[in-house]
């Protein structure tokens, strides 16, 4: 399984911002005046999926990093990641969007004219900073990798950050990953898919594996799937089209500043993190304060996008791979 699910669900979405695909500007090219020449406020529709990730959006509502820029986020959240956030923002109902930085390489692989403008976060340096796990149950009687052969594994979408990683992972240990099946579950349902025995392991992330240890399921992690593809790998990304990107340059600088202000924050600030985590992905305050964060680097590790843009040409999501710099406009 490669694309051809994913470019149906993104087929009707193709005309005008494919043609589009100009040079883009630098954003951060705009100068000071620009940023502010208008008193008026802009509203920006930000579609994200619901996991801790993204964590940065919510830190600058509250913190008021947004208010300072003069913009106004209207947020859609999208549990299924890439093949609802991509669509929303190359048919122009979104600004910006953020899944996974595989689910963008995709989509600049199959023509998007697509650019990262900052990165949400990222995972730890070793497996067990990770915060993304292939996880089984503890009375599956799972305890290795190689148990998994033949089995069917759950992953949020189909030809995205989960499947490459899993792939990764399962290589990494010496098992034939062309030999397991994946289906697409949305990560709040993903605990049920284990209970049920739908799947025999999953790609799940926070807070849902700390959610499922404390239902008296018992979570066994078998592998850190973000350290699989490389330490410190940048998970999440934030991108806007090149059309808005060329057309709007003193938004998306705006935009940036309010991420890169919010990501420092979290960094000496820590606890705001976990404080607005229940206000989006309906988790309690108490499971909050137990998860595995993210990182929440101002800096991105460009040498660990490259390995994971290798690993989707290796694994097969992708026939082609494309240079960073084609796509890649961080400030």
């Amino acid at each position: 399984m490669h694309f051809t699910r994913l470019i149906r669900a993104w087929r009707f979405v193709v005309p005008s911002l494919v043609l589009a695909a100009g040079v883009a500007v630098y954003a951060g090219n705009a100068s000071a005046s620009s940023r502010h020449s208008s008193s008026s406020v802009t509203t920006i529709n930000l579609n994200i999926i619901p996991i801790p990730d993204l964590a940065a959006v919510y830190v600058g509502i509250k913190e008021g990093y947004f208010a300072k820029e003069k913009l106004k986020p209207n947020i859609t959240l999208s549990p299924s990641g890439g093949p609802a956030v991509v669509p929303a923002v190359v048919s122009g109902k979104a600004q910006f969007g953020a899944p996974a930085y595989s689910d963008l390489i995709l989509a600049v692989s199959k023509g998007f004219p697509l650019v990262a403008v900052a990165s949400a976060d990222a995972a730890g340096p070793t497996n067990a900073t990770d915060y993304q796990y292939l996880v089984t149950t503890k009375k599956s009687g799972i305890t290795s990798l190689k148990q998994l052969a033949g089995k069917t594994i759950a992953i949020n979408s189909l030809d995205g950050l989960g499947q490459v990683e899993v792939d990764a992972a399962l290589s990494n240990a010496g098992v034939n990953y062309k030999t397991v099946h994946y289906v697409a579950i949305n990560f709040p349902q993903q605990a049920a898919a284990l209970t049920s025995g739908r799947a025999a392991a999953a790609q799940m992330v926070e807070p849902f594996i700390t959610q499922i240890d404390g239902e008296n399921v018992g979570a066994k992690k078998l592998v850190g799937l973000d350290h699989a593809v490389a330490p410190s790998l940048p998970v999440a990304v934030f991108f806007t089209s090149k059309s808005y990107y060329t057309s709007h340059p003193s938004v998306v600088h705006r935009f940036q500043t309010v991420i890169r202000e919010a990501q420092q924050y979290i960094t000496a600030h820590p606890s705001v993190a976990r404080s607005v985590i229940p206000q989006y992905t309906g988790v309690s305050g108490s499971l909050a304060a137990k998860i595995l964060m993210p990182f929440y680097p101002t800096r991105t590790n460009t040498a660990a996008i490259q390995a994971l843009d290798n690993d989707m040409k290796k694994y097969g999501v992708i026939s082609k791979e494309p240079a960073l710099s084609t796509f890649m406009r961080l400030n």
